[in-house]
């Protein structure tokens, strides 16, 4: 179809699909462990939590947390007697619905930066990360003594910010048998979420030495208010009360709680509420002897989060039992970023995902922020591309990024340019008002060029399905 000569059909349809600009705002929460800003639940892109770390032999762990909204605070390592690291992880977990992602050096250990090695979003609007601080924590832990060590731990923008959970699995001496410690790490999802752990030998519940402890760490979680997790261990009902601020304090920025030190393994009575004794009714350290049978060889964890605001994102088994946990997968990626313009975001622009091959992986379209994201990407090299609207010039249609789990940020800035020329869209507007009242200003643009202009228009959005 030509449509030259049709002017005013052409400028009504270029005004009709104007791009929509919304700029990016902050965000504040004023209430302890509320959505304040209706905000509302976010996907969660490692689905349950996953297996991370899997350790076998003489071994024990210590586990702290800490939630603070002050410039420093402190963590603490359990060492045993004649004990010597093996592993140290940290995971962390940003202030619920306010979609912080932690950048490398946020946090820090006695000084020195934490560049984590995992992140995701959690089910409530805010980001959870990993990392392994082996290399960080060894030298101090194996030359101090025997017993509590500390460590400095500082934040930037500590409000954005509820916690860290500090995890050292020692070799050790004590243990005069092999232990298997697993971790696991991720998000449950508020709606209902499970995780596994697999045994290589059925239990033996004769065995008067068995230990099947399990810890949760749990951020946002105000509690005084009736903001729980429920958690199942084999179809049966272990805690009604999880969560809460035990290891911070009750406020925003500081609502994380990990079963660890100055914890018992004494689990709470199954369906009491929090607000019958307060936030140490569940002090998230369980244990799990009294929810498995003779000969089992799956324990299964069920989590769900009635108030909608709380966040699992870390669990620890502590098994007197060799050759546990199925392997550890690889652990898939997750690609995002946002099409702006003049930091304003494009709504509609389709994005495009391609494998090492060019072959289209998935594909996407920016929302009204310009955000786009793909889930579950599989470790590999990829490319993202997007097709530039009309209208503009795209500083880059094509970026490589290599995805070994976690998330990886993939932005397009978009500069306005018709005809090579860079002209703002309300330039636009009035010229073709212009143009349709009084023709073409043949000192600016011919009446060919504006003709090959909007038949381009026409050809690009009346062949498009997507209502853009």
């Amino acid at each position: 179809m030509n449509v030259r000569n049709n002017y005013s059909k052409s400028v009504t349809f270029l005004i009709a699909i104007s791009f929509i600009l919304l700029a990016f705002t902050s965000i504040t929460i004023a209430a302890p462990g509320e959505d304040d800003n209706k905000i509302g639940p976010s996907a969660v892109l490692l689905g349950s939590l996953v297996p991370v770390v899997n350790e076998t032999g003489n071994i024990s762990w210590s586990i702290d947390g800490l939630g603070t909204n002050g410039s420093l605070g402190v963590i603490q390592v359990e060492k045993p007697a004649g004990a010597t690291v093996r592993s140290a992880f940290m995971g962390a977990a940003s202030t619920g619905f306010n979609n912080r992602m932690l950048n490398a050096g946020d946090v820090s250990i006695d000084g020195a930066g934490v560049t984590w090695d995992i992140s995701t979003p959690s089910s409530i609007s805010s980001w959870n990360h990993w990392a392994d601080v082996t290399e960080m924590v060894k030298p101090k832990i194996d030359a101090a003594a025997a017993g509590r060590i500390d460590f400095i731990i500082s934040e930037v923008n500590p409000s954005g910010i509820d916690g860290e959970i500090l995890v050292v699995i020692f070799d050790d001496p004590n243990q005069t048998s092999d232990n298997t410690l697993a971790l696991f790490f991720g998000a449950q999802d508020i709606d209902g979420d499970d995780f596994f752990v697999s045994l290589a030998d059925p239990l033996d519940l004769s065995d008067p030495n068995l230990v099947l402890d399990m810890s949760l760490g749990i951020s946002y979680g105000y509690q005084g208010v009736g903001q729980v997790s429920n958690v199942d261990v084999n179809g049966s009902r272990l805690t009604s009360s999880a969560g809460g601020q035990d290891d911070g304090a009750g406020e925003n920025g500081a609502l994380l709680t990990v079963g660890g030190l100055d914890d018992t393994n004494a689990n709470p009575s199954p369906f009491a509420s929090p607000s019958s004794n307060g936030f140490r009714t569940d002090d998230e350290l369980y244990d799990l002897k009294p929810f498995v049978s003779e000969g089992d060889v799956l324990i299964s964890v069920h989590s769900i989060n009635p108030s909608d605001d709380d966040n699992i994102f870390f669990a620890g088994f502590f098994l007197t039992v060799k050759g546990t946990i199925v392997d550890i997968p690889p652990v898939n990626g997750h690609i995002f970023g946002a099409v702006t313009n003049n930091s304003n975001g494009m709504l509609g622009v389709p994005v495009t995902l391609y494998d090492a091959a060019d072959e289209e992986v998935s594909s996407a379209y920016t929302d009204e922020t310009g955000y786009y994201e793909f889930t579950d990407v599989s470790p590999g090299d990829y490319t993202v591309g997007i097709t530039t609207p009309l209208g503009f010039v795209a500083d880059n249609e094509l970026q490589a990024v290599t995805v070994s789990g976690g998330s990886y940020e993939v932005n397009f800035e978009l500069l306005e340019g018709v005809a090579e020329k860079l002209r703002h869209i309300w330039w636009w507007k009035v010229y073709l008002k212009d143009l349709r009242e009084d023709g073409p200003r043949v000192d600016q643009f011919t009446e060919d060029d504006v003709n090959l202009w909007l038949q381009k228009i026409f050809d690009h959005y009346y062949s498009r399905t997507d209502g853009y």
